[in-house]
């Protein structure tokens, strides 16, 4: 019998900071999903922070699990700078 109770998961937002040759060095964001059992963190995901912040909070409202987090940053890049197929 599978476990039917929810997962509480923390989501924030992950800050780091890359050197470009364009702009010198930029704030980078991505997004980190965890609980007592699991993490998963993907970085350097945008520059944009109203984006990905409006990406954490649809995460936090529909607890989104850890193990969909690559996929649903997958799709959100295609939607955010396209050229995705």
């Amino acid at each position: 019998m599978k476990n039917s109770k929810r997962q509480n998961y923390c989501y924030s937002l992950v800050k780091n900071y890359v050197e470009t040759e364009e702009k010198g060095i930029v704030t980078v964001y991505g997004i980190n999903i965890s609980n007592e059992e699991e993490s998963v963190t993907i970085h350097d995901v945008t520059v944009n922070k109203n984006k990905i912040e409006a990406l954490l909070s649809k995460l936090c409202r529909l607890k989104v699990q850890p193990k969909y987090l690559e996929e649903i940053i997958e799709d959100f890049l295609c939607d955010l700078y396209g050229g995705c197929y």
